[in-house]
């Protein structure tokens, strides 16, 4: 037993040696980066404020400022205006190369993070197995990444979808934690919640509407659980997340950007063209590289499954309503930006 633990040990630390250091490439190219289109647009405040006085705290001021004008001119996106005005290549030229850097570091940390959580915290297992099935996630994720330009390599884009993507995972693992805690430190993670949910909604729309049925669905089980101070944490989450993503889309600025779309469908012809996109785009995305990943995570996802059903009692009761809450978790992902422009984005 000893030794199947020591060479499964190894098996693992291979797994995330091997991750990680396909990414040193991706690293490397960034020092060819630099800034280009909206880069110049979010941030040239910001880089005259810095080239003026030098002061951090300007900069910052500078950054919710700029917020606050976008807000009223041509988008509410009031939390993400902010780390976009506030891209490195305002203190140098050479500095937009930390971009890339910075953005794997996001996807692998937050990845990483919350699998750790998950299998150490919530399941019981070696943080070494979570730590494994975060990296492996991230190798599939950032390698397969339908356009690193975008991803990694432009700041405004990547930034405005990577970095609310970590702020959602965390989101998740602080819902989970609810189960099981003292009410007073329930309290406290309540407020940490309504102020990711606060972050999440001033974020790009496709996040901010995923962090809204995030919440939904925690808040269903805890009613259908009969957990009512859960139900209480999510009610309250909720609000807080659905008053910040209306105070986001019902900016001025988004009224103004929105004029230039005409050509939208309704609530039904984005609902059937968000299922038709989504299931397209899981056709084409479910090739060899996810059926070996999830080859190679089997060493590590069996025992997790063994030992939840073991441990817990699960029963894997409605195979057939998860599939279908699966797919269409992803294509909800396209609903905003069909409804709000006509096409997937």
């Amino acid at each position: 037993m000893e030794k199947l633990q020591a060479r499964k040990k190894v098996y693992l630390w291979l797994l995330i040696l091997l991750s990680l250091c396909a990414l040193i490439p991706l690293a490397v190219l960034s020092k060819y980066n630099h800034q280009s289109g909206d880069d110049y647009g979010y941030a040239y405040r910001t880089f005259q404020i810095w080239r003026e006085t030098h002061s951090f705290w300007n900069v910052i001021k500078e950054a919710f400022a700029t917020s606050a004008e976008f807000y009223q001119k041509w988008q509410g996106l009031y939390a993400s205006a902010v780390l976009l005005a506030l891209e490195p290549g305002i203190f140098g030229d050479k500095y937009y190369a930390l971009t890339g850097i910075l953005l794997l570091a996001i996807i692998v940390g937050a990845n990483c993070a919350g699998t750790v959580y998950i299998f150490h915290r919530k399941c019981g297992c070696p943080r070494l197995e979570g730590f494994a099935a975060g990296c492996v996630m991230s190798f599939l994720m950032i390698e397969w990444m339908p356009s690193a330009l975008q991803g990694l390599y432009w700041y405004n884009g990547a930034m405005n979808y990577v970095f609310f993507h970590a702020v959602l995972l965390l989101l998740l693992c602080v819902l989970l934690s609810l189960a099981g805690e003292h009410p007073r430190r329930k309290a406290g993670r309540t407020v940490l919640a309504v102020l990711l949910a606060v972050l999440l909604a001033g974020g790009n729309h496709v996040t901010a509407f995923m962090g809204i049925l995030l919440i939904v669905g925690f808040g269903i089980f805890a009613a259908v659980k009969k957990r009512r101070q859960n139900l209480i944490c999510c009610v309250i989450t909720l609000a807080a997340m659905v008053a910040g993503f209306l105070f986001n889309v019902t900016s001025p600025g988004t009224r103004i950007r929105q004029s230039y779309f005409s050509d939208r469908p309704g609530v039904a012809g984005t609902i059937v063209t968000a299922v038709k996109t989504g299931i397209a785009c899981i056709n084409s995305w479910m090739g060899l590289a996810v059926i070996v990943t999830a080859v190679l995570l089997l060493p590590v996802l069996l025992p997790l499954v063994k030992k939840i059903r073991g441990q817990y009692g699960f029963s894997f009761r409605y195979p057939l309503l998860v599939f279908v809450l699966s797919v269409a978790w992803l294509c909800a992902m396209f609903y905003p930006p069909i409804y709000a422009m006509g096409t997937p984005g």
